[in-house]
């Protein structure tokens, strides 16, 4: 019964992109400014979808994760996209999604114990990386492209190899432990240019470390570093992007004092707690970022605090974000089940 009725959830979904994909090319939406986007739904998760990956520069396929526990996998080819498979990984929403390409495998982080490390050819899960705690944040180590970084509810920061070879993901190999943070860790940025992690938790720290050496070359105290669920980095400027539960996006400059200057707060949305993750828009130096309501927000920097435009995106929480800077093409993904692709975005 289980495998007709994902079958049937699956040619759903095929036929709400085969119906919809011919015409969404004259769909337009209309944003504050008067201009037009063309954009493509896609129906992944019915009860909502809480993360995703895009496997490549170019978009080429995205691995969407629901808040039922599956993983979707969906091909582009000429503006259309296929599902190719879905795959049941827990019965707890899946919070993170990272795809190693040369070791051609993904990593899945659920609401659980362990992180899932799933090999893309046969979809068999080879490892599970456990520790007895709650990974509480997965996050790409731009400093080492052949490890992850794993904020622990022990406080602790785990560097974790999954270079290529089977044998070094079977085993599970941890390069470095960064212990420091007293509670969780709730957010984790690598910078591959100055060769550091910068990383928030609970106890109200900022902590700038030097990657590979366990100890600490800076802290800072901030009472909104408690309180945030989402972060981003924008190498070129050096910018630290917080996304806070106090519905603020707190920003900072790293500089060549290996210290962190805090910048300005940016308002005007409503997240509700829920962890939307900001990001930046480059073309146009524009911070973004969802709110609980399904709307899109965009900031200037220069302008700083106020909202510079918003509109409506999706019918229930706009939880994460990203932008396809080559093709100038933008991703989106709700908790009302739909992931949109954007094409040629222009705000």
């Amino acid at each position: 019964f289980l495998k007709y009725k994902t079958y049937l959830i699956n040619k759903y979904t095929l036929f709400q992109k085969l119906s919809t994909t011919a015409i969404e090319k004259e769909r337009t939406l209309r944003t504050v400014n008067g201009t037009r986007i063309n954009h493509i739904f896609l129906l992944s998760h019915i009860k909502g979808v809480n993360c995703f990956d895009v496997s490549s520069k170019t978009s080429l396929s995205i691995i969407t994760g629901g808040l039922n526990g599956t993983v979707k996998f969906w091909n582009k080819k000429y503006n259309t996209f296929k599902i190719l498979c879905s795959v049941k990984i827990s019965n707890k929403a899946i919070c993170d999604i990272i795809q190693i390409s040369k070791s051609g495998t993904i990593l899945i982080n659920h609401y659980g114990n362990n992180v899932v490390v799933l090999d893309l050819i046969t979809l068999k899960i080879l490892k599970r990386l456990q520790i007895g705690k709650f990974f509480t944040i997965m996050k790409k180590n731009t400093c080492n492209p052949n490890s992850i970084l794993l904020g622990c509810s022990d406080g602790f920061i785990y560097d974790w190899d999954i270079g290529t070879g089977t044998l070094k993901i079977i085993l599970g190999i941890l390069n470095q432990k960064y212990e420091g943070h007293i509670g969780p860790v709730n957010s984790i940025i690598s910078d591959y240019t100055h060769n550091i992690l910068i990383s928030t938790g609970r106890d109200k720290k900022i902590r700038i470390w030097n990657y590979g050496i366990p100890y600490q070359t800076g802290q800072i105290s901030r009472s909104f570093a408690s309180k945030i669920v989402g972060s981003t980095y924008v190498h070129k400027l050096s910018l630290c992007i917080f996304q806070t539960s106090l519905n603020k996006i707190f920003t900072a400059t790293f500089n060549s004092r290996y210290t962190l200057t805090m910048n300005d707060i940016f308002l005007g949305h409503k997240i509700h707690g829920v962890k939307c993750r900001p990001n930046f828009f480059p073309v146009k130096q524009l911070i973004m970022s969802g709110d609980y309501y399904g709307n899109m927000h965009f900031w200037d920097i220069l302008k700083k605090k106020k909202i510079s435009k918003s509109f409506k995106c999706h019918s229930g929480v706009l939880i994460q974000i990203k932008t396809i800077p080559i093709i100038n093409n933008l991703i989106t993904a709700g908790w009302d089940g739909f992931i949109k692709y954007w094409l040629n975005f222009e705000i």
